[in-house]
């Protein structure tokens, strides 16, 4: 059981999925490095870690974490090929070199297109989409026309309401207006006798009120000679 443990836990790190056929590693000493970096121009080295301190710093570190293992003890581990290229050769043939033992290596640079599958998937996402969106914005023009609808209706019913009240207002004038004649009429012919009828009527409180005050007003009436 610890074994399979142990050999389970060397495993964790690796996917075979992922893992490289072969390996290009450039090879070059600390002082061609170095020199590389205070070469550089100004302008690409300026606000960046390329520095000369910042790049010593760096290697210092790649050594001490390259002491006992490495990445080529892992790739070895694996039984990964790995292949070794010099840097510090002539620029122009070793580019030429290494681009063509690359090519060889690993072929020609080549383009992969688009499986079937995928642009299939792609097509049947993009439709989707579309539907979508095309269901969304007929939501969204359903509902500005409801709003549009009700706010009609609001300024139908708001029109109607002002016109009513104003209808209203104009047949309560004009009522008024007729009505002036009739309450001037019985102001100066009815409502003093009758007043006085009903002062009467209180005071002596008959059996038969209406009586009484018909009596009282017909007695009050000055065109009839009582005898």
């Amino acid at each position: 059981d610890n074994d399979d443990n142990a050999n389970e836990e060397d495993n964790l790190d690796y996917d075979p999925d992922i893992m490289p056929e072969n390996v290009v590693w450039l090879d070059a000493s600390d002082e061609f490095l170095r020199n590389r970096i205070l070469n550089l121009p100004e302008k690409i080295v300026h606000g960046t870690h390329s520095t000369e301190e910042g790049f010593l710093r760096r290697l210092l570190k790649f050594h001490e974490d390259n002491i006992d293992e490495t990445v080529q003890h892992y790739f070895d581990d694996y039984a990964v090929r790995v292949d070794h290229y010099d840097l510090t050769q002539e620029a122009s043939d070793s580019d030429q070199k290494i681009i063509r033992t690359v090519i060889e290596l690993l072929g020609a640079p080549r383009h992969f297109d688009k499986s079937n599958d995928y642009l299939a998937q792609l097509a049947e996402l993009e439709a989707k989409e579309k539907m979508e969106k095309l269901e969304r914005n007929r939501q969204l023009y359903i509902q500005k026309e409801m709003q549009e609808q009700k706010e009609r209706e609001r300024i139908k019913y708001e029109s109607w309401k002002s016109s009513r009240q104003q209808e209203i207002k104009q047949e309560k004038e004009a009522l008024d207006e007729r009505s002036i004649p009739i309450k001037n009429y019985l102001m100066k012919h009815v409502l003093p006798t009758l007043t006085q009828g009903l002062i009467e009527c209180c005071r002596h409180r008959p059996e038969d009120p209406i009586d009484y005050l018909a009596e009282f007003i017909f007695k009050s009436n000055p065109e009839i000679d009582i005898i």
